[in-house]
């Protein structure tokens, strides 16, 4: 989820989910090229799972997607595992 959109940016949107629509068990991976120090705790505290910024690594999209897949089907990840 980017951060930043019109309308309605990516905190609002997760609020959203979050509180209104009661879905906590779908993952949301923020994404911004803010660089505030304090953007990660308030994603974290509306309810994301994940934060990254940009740009993000094609590599580490990729990986990041691969484990919440997994998890989603129930497949074991590698534990300690840096995705």
């Amino acid at each position: 989820m980017d951060l930043r959109m019109p309308i309605m940016d990516g905190l609002e949107a997760t609020k959203l989910i979050r509180e209104d629509l009661k879905m906590m068990d779908i993952p949301i991976l923020a994404l911004t090229g803010e660089k505030r120090d304090d953007i990660q705790s308030e994603c974290e505290g509306i309810g994301f799972t994940d934060f990254f910024s940009k740009p993000l690594p094609k590599k580490k999209l990729e990986e990041t997607i691969a484990k919440y897949k997994a998890l989603r089907d129930g497949v074991p990840t590698m534990r300690g595992s840096q995705l």
